[in-house]
C-alpha cells in the first residue's frame, strides 16, 4: 500500500513538472510570435516613389491616413513566398510589400528554411 502511494507521489509530480515546462514552453512561443508580428508591422512596407516610370502592380490600394502606416493599415495580408507591389490610390508611389520569407530573414539573418 505504502509503495503504491509512493509510486502514484512519483508519477504525479512529474506530470505537475511536464505541465509547467509545456505551459512555459507555450509562453515563449506566444512572446516570439508577438515580437515577429511587432517586427512585421514596423517593417513589412516600404513605399517606392515611381517618378513617371511604371511597373506591374498587384492592385490599387488606399493611402492610411497615418503618418507610419502598418501592412494591415493597407489592408493587406503578408505572403509566405512572394513580395507584393501595390499602386497607392490617388499617388504615382508603389507600395512594396516583403514576403514573410523575407521578414524572416532579415528578423533572424541565420534563419534558413530548406
Amino acid at each position: 500500500m505504502k509503495l503504491s502511494v509512493l509510486l502514484y507521489m512519483v508519477l504525479f509530480s512529474g506530470l505537475t513538472v511536464s505541465a509547467q515546462t509545456s505551459k512555459t514552453t507555450e509562453e515563449s512561443v506566444t512572446s516570439a510570435d508577438q515580437n515577429f508580428e511587432r517586427f512585421c508591422l514596423k517593417h513589412a512596407v516600404s513605399v517606392i516613389h515611381a517618378d513617371g516610370k511604371t511597373a506591374t502592380t498587384a492592385g490599387t490600394v488606399s493611402a492610411p491616413d497615418k503618418k507610419l502606416p502598418t501592412y494591415k493599415d493597407y489592408g493587406v495580408t503578408l505572403k509566405e513566398n512572394e513580395t507584393q507591389y501595390f499602386t497607392i490610390s490617388g499617388t504615382s508611389d508603389i507600395l512594396k510589400v516583403e514576403s514573410l520569407f523575407r521578414l524572416q530573414l532579415m528578423y533572424n539573418p541565420h534563419y534558413v528554411s530548406f
